[in-house]
């Protein structure tokens, strides 16, 4: 068996090991499973030079994101965190997540409103089940924090899509 051939299945399977990771155990055993996917990502897998981008795009976009959900009281992260701030873990998936882009949800990704349509029902959901399984909690009613979340996903996959390729054409191409 090849393996760039089948990465994308492999990807895609560790990538949800990945969130199990994170979400169950919590900081240490999620960065340490983060730093590991991406070291075995950036040596085996049929890298696109833009996966370092979409990371790059994803960190300060996911920390952003997740404690403005704390700041605003849709998520309470006092459990998971003493700071208040969003725990670490939340951190490693936008990682996890960046480097499943351009492999398992490239179909998808290459299609800016399929990928908004696909963010505001799977990045909502994902959320619903981290809150379930970590320290997490809902700071506002489950199905108004869920009509919040599904408004930011609808267009934060497209934005950072477009600020991928933007980046892109500002550096060259990579």
């Amino acid at each position: 068996m090849e393996l760039k051939r089948h990465y994308w299945w492999i990807n895609a399977v560790i990538s949800q090991i990945g969130w199990f990771v994170c979400v169950l155990l919590g900081n240490v055993p999620g960065v340490a499973f983060t730093f590991l996917f991406v070291v075995l990502h950036f040596r085996f897998a049929p890298v696109h030079p833009r996966d370092w981008l979409a990371v790059c795009v994803a960190l300060p976009m996911g920390v952003a994101h997740d404690n403005l959900l704390g700041y605003f009281g849709v998520l309470d992260y006092s459990a998971e965190s003493a700071s208040g701030l969003a725990p670490g873990w939340l951190t490693c998936l936008w990682v996890i997540m960046a480097l499943t882009l351009h492999h398992p949800l490239k179909a998808l990704y290459e299609r800016p409103w399929l990928i908004g349509v696909v963010g505001a029902v799977g990045g909502p959901m994902a959320y619903l089940g981290g809150v379930r399984l970590s320290g997490v909690e809902w700071g506002l009613p489950v199905t108004q924090g869920f009509l919040i979340m599904m408004a930011i996903w609808v267009w934060l996959l497209p934005l950072h899509r477009w600020l991928v390729l933007r980046g892109e054409r500002l550096c060259g191409k990579v």
